[in-house]
């Protein structure tokens, strides 16, 4: 990939520039490295929590990304909280949910 800073190719899986040390965000990361249908895994009412089991997910192979957006990009809330969803690939949702549920038990 091209860095958005000085235009140098990287690549995607370091996530930085070795011309100019551009880090690129982790979301853009995330969103570079799978295309297909993605579904609702979880949500959850903390975004570090959803963060880390996003993580999580991946370091099993799984891709997952979080979205704290609702409609025109506004947060949506749940009971004044915010509720951010993880979203996996369609096939690996039961995977997903096998291993949410074991990441929510510890």
């Amino acid at each position: 990939m091209k860095c958005p800073r000085c235009q140098n190719e990287f690549s995607l899986e370091s996530g930085f520039c070795d011309q100019c040390a551009y880090e690129l965000p982790v979301e853009e990361r995330e969103q570079e490295t799978y295309e297909g249908p993605l579904t609702i895994a979880t949500t959850l009412t903390s975004l570090v929590e959803a963060e880390l089991l996003a993580g999580s997910l991946r370091s099993e192979g799984i891709p997952a990304f979080c979205d704290k957006r609702a409609g025109h990009g506004l947060p949506h809330t749940m009971g004044g909280t915010i509720a951010v969803a993880i979203y996996v690939p369609e096939e690996a949702l039961e995977q997903a949910r096998q291993k949410i549920a074991e990441w929510k038990e510890n």
